[in-house]
């Protein structure tokens, strides 16, 4: 038997540390970007290694995340989607809100509703694009009803149509521009989704959103500008899978958690 003596112990120690510290340190392949953090289910904050740390920690009660201004802006208005638990839905309708975040500037919410419920939200205002809409809803609404058609995004499905509200031509025509382009492809939307659906390894709206912007440059650089294409590109670069480049977490006097988008939105 072998008498290593203090030394050698505290010597086998030490390499049987950094044995197990370096098995740590897989190669997980979702780790690109803040893809890893997505799968998981939080998404990252867009900010520099000094900020404030967001916890993954789940908190009690969390109230939801809040977005606000802060900041001079040109562009005051908020341009919001509403979606439904629709896979393909919330995968354009990211799409189409990160290029016009990224590319313009401009302030995007995400509103959910039920199925169908995207119509009275378009019909009152409360909401402004809608990225699937139903041709014969649409045809069967009166002269007074501010809803307009811009595209026909699928060429399998003509029924299907992107509609906003009337008031966003005069408020957004840089969006209107986008959308009027949109046309993602059939089959690479379709791939998409498919991936979104089910099972621990399934992508989240935002990450689908990305990988189709990495892949399909080709297709949706020709709905904007040179200018607006480079921000996208950009984003997209430096890892933001976000509609917001700074985030910060605050605990009000009620003790909950808060994530609030600490963006100025500019129209360049």
């Amino acid at each position: 038997m072998f008498n290593f003596g203090s030394a050698g112990i505290i010597l086998a120690a030490t390499i049987t540390s950094l044995l197990l510290t370096g098995c740590a340190d897989n190669n997980d392949p979702f780790d690109v970007g803040r893809l890893k953090e997505h799968r998981q289910g939080t998404p990252t904050p867009a900010t520099s290694e000094t900020a404030i740390v967001v916890t993954s920690t789940p908190v009690p009660e969390q109230t939801p995340v809040v977005q606000e201004e802060t900041g001079e802006s040109q562009t005051t208005d908020v341009i919001r989607i509403v979606t439904w638990d629709d896979n393909r839905v919330k995968l354009v309708s990211f799409i189409a809100g990160y290029i016009l975040f990224h590319g313009h500037q401009q302030k995007i919410e995400i509103l959910e509703t039920e199925v169908e419920g995207y119509k009275a939200t378009l019909l009152d205002g409360h909401a402004d694009l809608v990225m699937e809409t139903s041709a014969d809803w649409h045809q069967g609404l009166g002269k007074t009803d501010k809803v307009t058609s811009l595209a026909q995004p699928y060429t399998s499905e003509p029924d299907i149509l992107i509609g906003i509200n009337a008031g966003l031509t005069e408020r957004a025509p840089y969006a209107i521009s986008v959308l009027q382009s949109f046309a993602p492809g059939d089959k690479v939307i379709r791939e998409l989704t498919a991936r979104m659906s089910g099972g621990r390894m399934a992508l989240r709206d935002n990450v689908a959103a990305i990988i189709f912007l990495k892949q399909n440059e080709d297709v949706w650089t020709k709905w904007v500008t040179p200018d607006v294409a480079e921000r996208v590109k950009t984003a997209v670069a430096t890892g933001n899978n976000s509609l917001c480049n700074e985030w910060v977490t605050t605990r009000p006097a009620s003790g909950m958690l808060h994530r609030v988008c600490k963006d100025t939105y500019v129209h360049p």
